[in-house]
């Protein structure tokens, strides 16, 4: 009976031991395996922030070069008519990105030129945008055409200006004393003029 007792003692102790041995030997390998999978995962991790930081870099971005194709596309509101015209690239827009150009747009909208003004500039804008070719379109109403020149006696002689009264078109040599008297009062008050035609006409006739 004493000898059974052994046995059966005998191979609880085994059990435990046993059982013991396999828990630890499963803590371990569980935390080499959760150490390993902890490496695996921010290695993983570094690699996507390395390729994605390598994609940002590599990532073309068209800008406007010496070779770039400018295409204006002038668009008369009250006409419906369009014409293009194919122009080399100014020297200021090289380097320039699409945003650049926005921006170029913008201010040249805040800024109009005189001639720009005198055909109803209503508005300049990106319509595509590429290294090869880039495309603004500039839309006019020229039904609210502004008069281009302005005519006056300035040093007793005829000078004529742009239509901002400041930007001097063209000094003539035609002496205002040689007018009539009504011409030489409305010049003296100044005389807007729509366009180049009706400018010269005006002053040949005063030179005649």
């Amino acid at each position: 009976m004493k000898r059974v007792y052994v046995i059966i003692s005998g191979f609880f102790a085994l059990t435990i031991i046993f059982t013991l041995c396999f828990y630890f030997s499963y803590s371990v390998a569980l935390k080499q395996f959760n150490r390993n999978a902890n490496e695996i995962n921010i290695l993983s991790m570094k690699n996507n922030v390395e390729q994605s930081a390598t994609t940002v870099d590599t990532k073309k971005i068209d800008t406007i070069t010496p070779f770039t194709n400018l295409v204006i596309e002038k668009y008369d509101v009250a006409t419906d008519t369009t014409t293009t015209t194919n122009q080399n690239v100014n020297d200021e827009l090289i380097g320039y990105t699409r945003e650049d150009l926005v921006e170029y747009c913008d201010s040249y909208m805040k800024n109009i030129p005189v001639d720009e003004q005198s055909q109803g500039l209503v508005s300049c804008n990106v319509e595509s945008f590429s290294e090869n070719k880039v495309v603004l379109k500039k839309t006019y109403n020229s039904e609210n055409a502004m008069y281009a020149f302005y005519m006056v006696i300035q040093n007793g002689y005829i000078t004529v200006f742009y239509s901002d009264k400041k930007t001097v078109f063209e000094y003539t040599n035609i002496e205002a004393k040689d007018l009539p008297q009504e011409e030489i009062n409305k010049l003296y008050d100044g005389i807007y003029v729509k366009d180049e035609q009706e400018l010269y006409m005006i002053l040949e006739g005063y030179s005649s």
